[in-house]
């Protein structure tokens, strides 16, 4: 049902789906396949962590955003070391994951407020150039 309502979402503000499916391992070879320009994932952080670094070596490389529900400081760094172009919450409105989107897409680097504190990030917007 979540995956649905996501395909909706992102259909609603303008993004092409290509695909969506429950398991990692077919979402990668899916991405590769269908050379696709954005990953969105869910799950727990080690999940996440290991999409996000399959998906980041693909040539080109999608944008990544990671819908998160309970992450601690580390799985956070680390997701966003990997290439995580976008941390939200699962609680994440449609707003918040298509303006997450919209901000990776010119190469800002989106973390939700409420995750912000753990990677030391202040800015109030959660956005940042990525280093």
């Amino acid at each position: 049902m979540l995956r649905i309502g996501l395909t909706r979402v992102l259909q609603a503000g303008g993004v092409r789906v290509v695909g969506s499916v429950a398991e990692p391992v077919e979402g990668v070879a899916r991405t590769k396949a269908q050379a696709a320009g954005l990953v969105v994932v869910g799950g727990d952080a080690a999940l996440a962590l290991e999409v996000v670094g399959q998906v980041k070596d693909l040539s080109p490389s999608p944008l990544v955003v990671c819908l998160l529900g309970q992450v601690g400081r580390d799985d956070l760094a680390s997701l966003l070391a990997a290439g995580c172009d976008a941390a939200l919450t699962r609680a994440a409105t449609p707003d918040e994951l298509l303006d997450a989107v919209a901000h990776a897409s010119v190469g800002e680097r989106v973390v939700a407020p409420p995750l912000m504190s753990m990677v030391g990030m202040t800015d109030p917007s959660g956005r940042s150039k990525p280093s």
